[in-house]
């Protein structure tokens, strides 16, 4: 993220997954592009996934998992967990007021990339 947009993207192509239900990052891997973005001025600003239809919201293993994220980070203020569920996006946004995680959902704006 630079300046409030996210202007990159990395997938994880080297998750091995331990089922279809579960998603466990590749870390040593997007460390690598996350320590890029940081020498480029981009801030690492979360992380995208898909539930399956009808699971809107987030699980107890994604919340988990941005407390070790947030545990890890403590410099982080807020992370997107966007959820993919059929064909809509759930922009999740985790912050930490008083130490505690609390989700919302916050406005998302799409800009096209300009040539």
């Amino acid at each position: 993220m630079r300046t409030g947009v996210i202007c990159e993207y990395a997938h994880d192509i080297k998750f091995t997954g331990v089922c279809e239900l579960s998603y466990v990052p590749e870390v040593r891997y997007l460390n690598r592009i996350i320590e890029e973005w940081y020498k480029n001025g981009i801030e690492f600003a979360g992380i995208i996934h898909s539930h399956p239809a009808g699971k809107e919201s987030l699980s107890v293993g994604d919340m988990n998992y941005a407390q070790l994220l947030f545990n890890c980070n403590p410099e982080l203020e807020f992370a997107y967990f966007p959820i993919i569920c059929g064909n809509r996006i759930i922009p999740f946004k985790i912050v930490k007021p008083d130490n505690k995680l609390e989700y919302v959902v916050e406005d998302v704006i799409i800009i096209e990339e300009i040539d």
